[in-house]
């Protein structure tokens, strides 16, 4: 049920925590199920449609935008899962593959699996060559957990082309075998700081 995958990021705090929390669910559960097919892809279907993508009634579950059409996570996780060249952890087996949703083979291509513990310290970092054909998917090997002694950690795969240039990202939240996801509530919040370029944002 809805509620046991809220549970597991820990006992709901009112209201705003419960709607917090239904957002990282939304968010979670969307992205795997794009994924999901993701990785079959071309094997067994060339492609998915979502029947229904907002409700016409006020609730947090089962839609990309709400009532008073406002995306929610889900929307930002059906989202990021569709990106034509993608990056993707498959959950059943662990392993890391490549989806090329574009008409045009990639080459060159370098795949980082960075592993981080519960406060973001660096655990180990993989990097592999990899290339991928038009229209599939290119399984690679499975991400290495050994090191991880955390019950929660963090994976961050990125996928660059030969000059270096970040052509997807894509951030997991993970926890061990039968633990939940409780300890992101001893998250310290930080300050984030942003820089713009006003020229690069100019369209001509």
């Amino acid at each position: 049920g809805y509620g046991n995958f809220i549970s597991q990021y820990g006992k709901v705090d009112g209201i705003d925590d419960f709607c917090k929390k239904a957002q990282l669910v939304n968010y979670e559960q969307y992205r795997a199920l794009q994924e999901g097919f993701n990785a079959g892809m071309w094997n067994k279907y060339t492609g998915m449609l979502v029947w229904k993508n907002q409700n016409p009634w006020t609730a947090l579950r089962g839609q990309f935008y709400d009532v008073f059409l406002e995306q929610n996570g889900g929307f930002y996780g059906q989202q990021h899962g569709a990106v034509p060249l993608h990056i993707q952890l498959n959950l059943n087996d662990s392993s890391a593959c490549i989806v090329n949703q574009t008409v045009f083979e990639q080459k060159d291509l370098s795949v980082s699996a960075e592993l981080f513990d519960i406060h973001g310290k660096l655990i180990s970092e993989e990097k592999v060559p990899a290339s991928v054909k038009a229209n599939s998917v290119t399984v690679l090997r499975k991400v290495n957990t050994q090191l991880v002694t955390d019950d929660v950690f963090f994976l961050r795969l990125r996928l660059k082309d030969k000059d270096g240039a970040l052509k997807d990202e894509n951030f997991y939240w993970l926890a061990k075998a039968g633990k939940s996801y409780e300890k992101l509530n001893e998250l310290k919040p930080v300050e984030l700081q942003i820089e713009s370029d006003q020229n690069a944002a100019q369209i001509s």
